[in-house]
């Protein structure tokens, strides 16, 4: 029928028109590949400014790329600013150290010393960032410690000295030597002023804990007692040159009267008659003399009494 026909051309025709469609599409996604595209168009702000403008413009942003690359190639790239395996192992081993400070011995600690070099050949970042992490961890930068080590290590190599071995040998047993060993003390001055103010601490240390006073301390009460010593010394002689002198002058005082006596027998006699001018004369001398020998001797007792 009519109908029939027509709903059967209907169906053959639907395939054709799909397929017709279908490559049109395609023709069209085809064209629109490989037409070329149009340039990308700049700002219209940049397009309305003036050609000076722009090349001021094109400058500030040349400048700016240079500027950036710079600073990314300081700071990223820059030789300088990379660590190497060396510098790295250096960094971890100190941070090893600051962790464990507190629990390592002198000895150990010491041990920093031979870091020095590596130390020294760390970038500038890094020795910042491990002398702020040894303040963390032990209330001093790294290079603090450094130096206290050093000193450490110094005084202890001192304590090798005779000196020092010789100071602590006679200072070790104070509490057992008698007066005349204690009186010593200052045979050893020397010896103690050449140490150094550690070593000079060390010593009066073992001082306090055998006499409860420091080594200075010992050998100035040392001092003191041997010119108590010598004063007393000075005054025993002086008692004795006063004695002595009191007794020349009773003896010489006591012939000069027997002098003088015996000058009156011989005025006597010579009145007498008798030639006795020249024992007169002798005797003269002889009291002349005693008394010269009064005077000095007393001259002398005046000034010592």
């Amino acid at each position: 029928t009519k109908k029939e026909k027509k709903e059967r051309n209907k169906a053959l025709d639907q395939p054709i028109r799909s397929r017709t469609e279908k490559n049109k599409e395609e023709q069209k996604k085809a064209e629109e590949k490989g037409a070329p595209k149009k340039a990308k168009q700049p700002p219209e702000w940049i397009k309305n400014l003036k050609p000076y403008r722009k090349q001021i413009f094109a400058f500030v942003i040349v400048f700016v790329l240079l500027l950036g690359g710079y600073t990314y190639k300081v700071a990223v790239y820059d030789p300088n600013n990379i660590t190497n395996a060396q510098q790295e192992a250096t960094y971890k081993k100190l941070v090893e150290y600051a962790d464990e400070w507190d629990m390592l011995s002198e000895a150990e600690k010491m041990e920093i010393i031979d870091l020095e070099s590596s130390y020294d050949e760390m970038l500038e970042k890094q020795k910042k960032k491990i002398n702020e992490y040894f303040i963390e961890q032990t209330t001093q930068p790294f290079t603090s410690q450094l130096a206290s080590m050093k000193e450490l290590k110094t005084q202890q190599e001192d304590e090798t000295k005779p000196e020092y071995q010789e100071l602590v040998a006679y200072i070790s047993n104070w509490s057992t030597k008698d007066d005349a060993d204690k009186a010593n003390i200052v045979n050893y001055r020397d010896r103690y002023n050449a140490l150094s103010d550690a070593l000079k601490q060390k010593i009066d240390q073992i001082a306090i804990e055998q006499s409860q006073q420091s080594f200075a301390t010992l050998l100035a009460t040392q001092d003191a007692a041997n010119q108590e010593a010598a004063n007393q010394a000075a005054q025993a002689a002086k008692e004795e040159r006063k004695a002595n002198l009191e007794a020349q002058i009773e003896s010489l005082t006591s012939q000069l009267n027997d002098a003088q006596a015996y000058n009156a027998s011989l005025l006597a006699d010579q009145a007498a008659g008798e030639d006795v001018q020249a024992a007169i004369d002798t005797n003269n001398q002889t009291i002349s003399y005693l008394q010269q020998q009064i005077e000095a001797y007393q001259n002398e007792l005046n000034t010592i009494q």
